[in-house]
């Protein structure tokens, strides 16, 4: 039988912060990954750093057909993904509830929540196959922010990471 090869998939921030650095352990730990990232400066530096061990792949995680790429390309030139490690980030609008357009609002839910969504979706079929997992970063911010959430604190606008982040704990 030959030896299983792992590959993983760094969707949201793969070529840069936390996903970067996720990246970087994937491969430290003789994983291959299909860094997917919209920005297609740091997708390639990380490729190049990481020569043979990173397939890049410019795709936004709002829409399914980006997510929907990523794991197409892990699938032939990996072999499937053992894990979706998905780590999407905005700010999102700075003002209060009061001011936000619903705009606004809108593009930064499609970022923090319907991509966290869509990631599952997609990688389910292909890690089932692998008995593979998913991993959604969190952070400790979004435990402390059920009291906070929609009152547009100075320094906590309504739709920013920090309600990504309760919502993504909420979700799993």
């Amino acid at each position: 039988m030959a030896e299983r090869r792992h590959a993983a998939i760094s969707a949201g921030s793969g070529a840069a912060g936390f996903g970067l650095e996720a990246t970087r352990k994937f491969v430290g730990n003789g994983v291959r990954v299909v860094v997917a990232d919209i920005q297609d400066e740091a997708g390639r530096a990380i490729k190049a750093e990481l020569r043979g061990k990173v397939r890049f792949i410019r795709c936004g995680m709002r829409r399914e057909a980006g997510m929907q790429a990523a794991v197409d390309l892990a699938v032939p030139e990996l072999g499937g993904p053992d894990v979706m490690y998905h780590n999407p980030g905005t700010i999102g609008s700075a003002k209060g509830v009061d001011e936000i357009s619903g705009e606004a609002w809108n593009a930064a839910m499609e970022m923090l929540q319907t991509a966290l969504m869509l990631a599952i979706k997609v990688a389910a079929p292909a890690l089932k196959a692998r008995k593979g997992a998913i991993i959604l970063t969190s952070a400790a911010v979004g435990v402390r922010l059920y009291h906070r959430q929609g009152l547009g604190l100075p320094d906590r606008p309504p739709c920013g990471a920090d309600g990504r982040e309760a919502r993504a704990r909420g979700s799993t």
